[in-house]
């Protein structure tokens, strides 16, 4: 082997070396303020995007679910092949909206800045800090678990508290989903 071929050789180990030690800084730290900057991104995007990057999911649904109660608001059970909710009245939803709204929110993202596993002991203090029951979530199986919520925006279930625009969105929009279509409303084919 020639002195030119090990020189080529200890710089691509070199370059090799310093692209390492560049991703592994760009993971840690983002950008550097001045490059932000000069891209005309805001200062703190590098922390946004590394939360959002590492965001965990939380999975409501471990089985099949028959029923979702959000207290003194809602009460959706489903019963054969219809869903029915209880708010002031009964009265049929639609089938596909409440399935639609399961499949994109029995998994959601949870920010992983504030997840942390609880013990039993600190779950039952996090009802004395103000955690409240937002959402019972009953299975075919006859579980129940609850999703608790406190003021700040935070989530408690399973004994994992964490912050989730998706489950905000997703408790907003369980008591405005539209009710059933009678056979004499559904449109009528040619």
């Amino acid at each position: 082997m020639t002195a030119k071929q090990i020189v080529k050789i200890n710089f691509l180990i070199l370059g090799f070396g310093l692209c390492l030690y560049a991703i592994y800084t760009l993971n840690a730290r983002g950008l550097p303020n001045p490059i932000l900057s000069i891209l005309g991104l805001p200062q703190n995007a590098h922390v946004a995007a590394h939360d959002v990057a590492s965001a965990q999911d939380v999975n409501l649904c471990k089985t099949r679910v028959l029923g979702l109660i959000q207290p003194e608001k809602l009460k959706l059970i489903q019963n054969g092949n219809q869903w029915i909710a209880e708010k002031p009245e009964s009265q049929a939803v639609d089938f596909i909206a409440v399935e639609k709204w399961l499949s994109r929110f029995c998994s959601a993202k949870a920010l992983p800045g504030s997840a942390a596993k609880a013990s039993t002991l600190a779950s039952k203090a996090s009802l004395a800090n103000g955690f409240t029951p937002a959402l019972f979530v009953k299975f075919i199986d006859g579980a129940v678990d609850v999703l608790r919520s406190d003021s700040s925006g935070r989530f408690e279930y399973n004994g994992q508290i964490f912050r989730s625009n998706d489950l905000a969105q997703a408790l907003a929009e369980l008591v405005t989903l539209p009710k059933a279509k009678s056979n004499s409303e559904a449109p009528k084919g040619n």
